[in-house]
């Protein structure tokens, strides 16, 4: 469907298409013809687009199923007013124990989101705030024994 929209004297087309569900569960989805995981052999990724198709068919609502990297999970998120129900990654690295670091970790829909992630990570400011903020609010407290200072009212 085309619809012309207009913006001060400019005039453009925007092209919209049908919303068909994430592009994994396509049936014509070709991992190789856009460089996804490259390398990796063509019946592996069948295998694993079947297994995602069908966890996205069968999956209770917020189920969280597990992968075999550590600290990422893929939840099925319900289907809303405005888009069907859809899968997301949740990045939650484990501590020293192997337990998830955070209550919740970062849920990422996309690609796009990831990249945007992934770019605010690797910012050397961000590293420098942090880093100044553990500086002004300790992120650990002390455990009891810890403390040498008592202050008795």
């Amino acid at each position: 469907m085309r619809k012309k929209i207009r913006t001060g004297h400019k005039e453009f087309i925007e092209t919209r298409m049908a919303y068909q569900g994430p592009a994994i569960a396509s049936p014509s989805f070709d991992p190789h013809a856009i460089g996804f995981n490259r390398g990796v052999p063509r019946h592996v990724l069948m295998e694993l687009t079947g297994s995602l198709r069908a966890f996205l068919e069968t999956g209770e609502d917020w189920e969280r199923k597990n992968t075999s990297l550590k600290g990422v999970s893929i939840i099925k998120l319900p289907q809303t007013k405005s888009r069907p129900a859809s899968l997301a990654i949740e990045i939650n690295p484990p501590n020293e124990k192997g337990a998830p670091m955070k209550k919740k970790g970062i849920m990422i829909m996309g690609r796009g989101e990831l990249f945007a992630f992934r770019e605010l990570f690797n910012n050397e400011k961000v590293e420098a705030l942090l880093e100044t903020i553990e500086e002004v609010a300790p992120g650990k407290r002390q455990s009891k024994s810890e403390k040498e200072d008592i202050l008795e009212i």
